[in-house]
């Protein structure tokens, strides 16, 4: 009886021991990855993945708006970010003390928790635990999931709460799920799809509770945008805006439809996607069929080019199908039984686990090119021969002297504005700089724009020297027609290269340009439509 629980206890020991090794070795990988990315002094371009990179425009200014989620209440109505998404990264950013780097590696602890929570998934879900390893493990080195996780993109917090809806939804918490369900929209529109298929299961159910918790979170939101804050019209008008704007341009909307297989692997999905109609699944309906929702929505939305494909927004749907991928390797080997036949049918699901590890790192571009290369030539590339083991081999970066530039670009810019009250508009378009304005130097009158698009890519679809963008206060998005500086009126700085020739009011920090103009904001304003042709023509 002793040794039987001494044998226990050290049983015990061994597993708490690789958990938190696990636990560990993963944060710490993460965090390397951030620091490449994304440290204090240089960044390596190392986010190139399924054809797009992640740490851009985008990410650098919802870093920004985090910064101000203590500070200004007005962002918590702007759907460029959503209230729940921003609030958690304000949470992050305030912890770290607004350190990009600190801010960015303590997004490693909820993508580890999503990672664990997708394998407890699968053991509540009957599946053999080297299913359930092999495949959180598929999603753990997911390069797209990895850097998404790892960013400012609503689709960070998005995944970690589907990812806990999950293993609620397996292990039959169903208020709690309920509940999660019901704030993902405060996180990403797109989730709505798993707010209608919970709903409904709910009214199937005949359970009111399990509808009202689902259903609460985005009611009273509503109800807060209709009565203390901006008003549906403000809420949601400026995004058409902008969407004329994206759509005269005539290079974002639309794509190839089969750049979904970029991220979601045609193996893949021959496996995980039958899973999820298994009596297995069932507990996860809910989720499966929001996943479905995200890519039908998006594949529509981007064949009627109201909509770009951006990779990120397959996120949503990957820790679904990575669940279904262990239910359904789990099916296959059961079917298996024992003896030759057996091993046989592991050895082919344990490579068909290697087929999509080699599909995951040809998704970073760096790896496809020098696959590619090593295909059409039978050698390796004579960079790589000669220097192998360094990094600059294989990826660019930005070295210390160009980060230290951004810092004092954002430093001189801040200073600008301190010192001018009659510059009520900073404008920015060179999006690094983002990384480095600090909210709490910039007085509370300035606007800080993000433009849409540089002044070169807007100026042929704009009719006079007009530019636009979006901001985190009410209407939220506006055009601001140029001039020449003169006294008594409002001023706007412009951060990037606009390359205007013999500008007088230009100044250039670090070889980055800083512009001066007379602004003043206009309602409406004349777009010229682009076509792709056009655009590349010119």
């Amino acid at each position: 009886m002793g040794e039987h629980v001494l044998n226990d206890a050290v049983s015990k020991t061994r597993t708490n021991f690789w958990f938190v090794f696990l636990v560990v070795s993963l944060i710490a990988f993460y965090c390397g990855i951030a620091w490449l990315a994304r440290g204090e002094y240089q960044w390596w371009y190392i986010d190139f993945v399924a054809d797009a990179n992640v740490y851009w425009g985008d990410d650098s200014y919802r870093y920004f708006l985090a910064k101000t989620a203590f500070r200004n209440p007005d962002v918590y109505w702007f759907n460029f970010v959503l209230p729940l998404a921003v609030f958690f990264d304000g949470v992050l950013t305030t912890i770290s003390n607004e350190s990009l780097y600190y801010s960015r590696a303590l997004k490693s602890f909820p993508l580890v928790l999503s990672v664990f929570l997708v394998y407890f998934t699968c053991l509540k879900l009957d599946v053999k635990r080297v299913w359930a390893f092999l495949s959180a493990g598929m999603l753990a080195f997911f390069p797209l999931y990895v850097f998404v996780s790892l960013s400012f993109y609503g689709e960070s917090w998005l995944v970690f709460f589907i990812c806990l809806a999950l293993f609620l939804l397996a292990d039959k918490k169903m208020r709690a799920a309920a509940l999660v369900i019901g704030l993902m929209p405060l996180i990403r529109g797109e989730s709505i799809g798993f707010v209608a298929s919970f709903s409904l299961f709910a009214l199937l159910q005949r359970d009111r509770k399990l509808l009202f918790w689902a259903l609460a979170p985005g009611s009273i939101y509503f109800c807060l945008i209709t009565t203390i804050g901006p008003g549906l019209q403000n809420f949601l008008g400026w995004r058409l805006n902008v969407a004329d704007v994206f759509e005269a341009v005539g290079i974002w909307y639309g794509g190839e439809i089969e750049r979904v297989f970029d991220v979601l692997y045609l193996p893949w999905l021959l496996i995980a996607v039958p899973a999820l109609f298994l009596k297995e699944a069932r507990p996860i309906w809910p989720c499966a069929i929001g996943a479905f929702y995200i890519v039908a929505r998006l594949l529509i939305a981007v064949e009627l080019d109201r909509s770009s494909l951006e990779p990120r927004f397959f996120l949503g749907v990957i820790p679904v199908l990575v669940v279904g991928l262990a239910l359904g390797l789990n099916k296959l080997n059961s079917f298996c039984g024992s003896g030759q036949k057996a091993i046989c049918c592991r050895v082919m699901s344990v490579g068909f686990m290697g087929l999509l590890l080699f599909l995951h790192v040809s998704s970073v571009h760096v790896a496809n090119e020098l696959i590619d290369y090593v295909a059409r030539n039978g050698e390796l590339p004579p960079s790589v021969a000669d220097a192998p083991l360094e990094m600059g081999t294989y990826f660019k970066k930005a070295d210390s002297e160009t980060v230290a530039g951004y810092r004092e670009y954002a430093e001189i810019a801040m200073q600008m504005l301190e010192r001018n009250p009659a510059v009520t508009t900073l404008m920015v378009s060179e999006s690094s700089v983002l990384y480095f304005l600090d909210p709490k130097r910039i007085p509370r009158h300035v606007k800080v724009v993000f433009a849409l698009f540089g002044w070169p890519t807007l100026r042929p679809v704009m009719e006079g020297d007009v530019t636009t963008g979006y901001f985190p206060h009410p209407p939220f998005s506006a055009y601001f027609a140029l001039g020449l500086p003169k006294e008594g009126e409002s001023l706007l700085l412009y951060l990037d290269d606009m390359k205007v020739e013999k500008y007088p009011y230009h100044w250039i920090v670090k070889g980055n340009s800083i512009y001066l103009f007379s602004a003043k904001e206009i309602e409406d304003a004349r777009i010229k439509k682009m076509s792709k042709d056009d655009y590349l023509l010119r």
